[in-house]
C-alpha cells in the first residue's frame, strides 16, 4: 500500500517500509534531537470502509494499550491524517520472526524458539484474561527487540480488520501459536531432538488443552533446552544480523535499549 505522505504527526517518514496484513509499516524519524524513531502502520483504507470501523478500531487499540503489557509493541497514538489512519508505535516492528526464519545467515537455536514461544504465550494469555484477542499472531507480527525479547505487533487489529468469519479470535490465537511452535521447532531445534519433540508436544497441547497448558508444558520441559538459553546469546546475534536500516542514518537509542522481559517460570502471566 503506497502513500504520498512525507510526514505523519509532524514527523518525517524514513525510506524504510514493510508490507503487512493490514497495511504498510514505516519508520518515523525524530522530529527533534534526542527523540526516538517510531513505527507507523499506514492502515489500508479499504479495510476502514465499513461504517463504524474507525470507531471500533480506536476502541480496540485503546483497550490493548491500556493493559501496558511488556510483551506488546507499545502504542503511542492512532492518528487520522488526510483521510488516512496511522497507528503510531514506540519503535518500528523490526526485525520479525518471519525475517529470521527467511534469513540464510540467521542461526537462532532451540533456546531462542523457547524464549519467543514463552513470551508470546504469556502475552496472549494476558490479552485473553482481559477479554481481548490479538487476532493475527504469527511470524510476521512477532517482532524482536535487540536483546531478543519478543513483542507482539498489531495487537487487537485482527478483531476489527480481520476475517469476520473467524468469530472466536482467542481460539484463533491459540491455533496460530501452535503453528508458530511447529515452525520454530522445525527451523531452530533440529530434527528429532528432545527440543523439537518438546515444541511439537507444546503445539499439540495448545490445540487440545489450551494455551496455558501448552506454556506449562514448555516451562516444565526446559531441561531439553540449551543450559544457557536464558542469556539469549544466539537470538541476540541473529537479531543483530538481520536488523534493517530504518532511519537512513544511525539507529536511535530506542532501537538498542533492552525491553522488559516476561519470565520463564511456572507462574501464570
Amino acid at each position: 500500500m503506497t502513500t504520498t505522505a512525507t510526514t505523519v504527526a509532524g514527523r518525517p517518514l524514513s525510506g524504510w517500509s514493510r508490507d503487512a496484513r493490514f497495511g504498510t509499516w514505516h519508520a518515523l524519524l525524530p522530529g527533534r534531537p534526542g527523540e526516538p524513531v517510531l513505527g507507523a502502520l499506514h492502515i489500508d483504507r479499504a479495510l476502514l470502509a465499513p461504517e463504524g470501523t474507525r470507531e471500533r478500531l480506536a476502541g480496540a487499540v485503546l483497550a490493548a494499550a491500556k493493559l501496558r503489557l511488556p510483551g506488546l509493541l507499545g502504542t503511542v497514538d492512532l492518528v487520522a491524517q488526510a483521510g488516512e489512519a496511522w497507528l503510531i508505535t514506540a519503535r518500528p516492528p523490526v526485525p520479525t520472526v518471519a525475517g529470521l526464519l527467511a534469513a540464510e545467515d540467521s542461526r537462532p537455536d532451540a533456546g531462542s524458539a523457547a524464549s519467543v514461544l514463552n513470551e508470546t504465550a504469556q502475552t496472549l494469555l494476558a490479552l485473553h484474561a482481559a477479554g481481548l484477542a490479538h487476532g493475527s499472531p504469527g511470524p510476521d507480527t512477532v517482532t524482536l527487540a535487540p536483546d531478543g525479547v519478543a513483542l507482539l505487533a498489531e495487537a487487537a487489529l485482527g478483531s476489527v480488520l480481520g476475517d469476520s468469519a473467524d468469530t472466536d479470535l482467542q481460539a484463533h490465537d491459540v491455533r496460530a501459536w501452535a503453528g508458530l511452535a511447529r515452525a520454530l521447532g522445525a527451523a531452530w531445534a533440529g530434527s528429532r531432538t528432545p527440543a523439537a519433540e518438546l515444541f511439537a508436544h507444546c503445539a499439540a497441547t495448545a490445540e487440545s488443552d489450551g494455551l496455558a497448558a501448552a506454556r506449562a508444558a514448555l516451562v516444565s520441559g526446559r531441561g531439553a533446552l540449551p543450559a544457557d538459553f536464558l542469556h539469549r546469546t544466539a537470538l541476540r546475534a541473529a537479531v543483530a544480523a538481520v536488523m534493517p536500516e530504518v532511519t537512513g542514518t544511525s539507529e536511535s537509542r530506542e532501537l538498542t535499549e533492552a525491553s522488559p522481559s516476561p519470565q520463564f517460570t511456572e507462574a501464570s502471566p
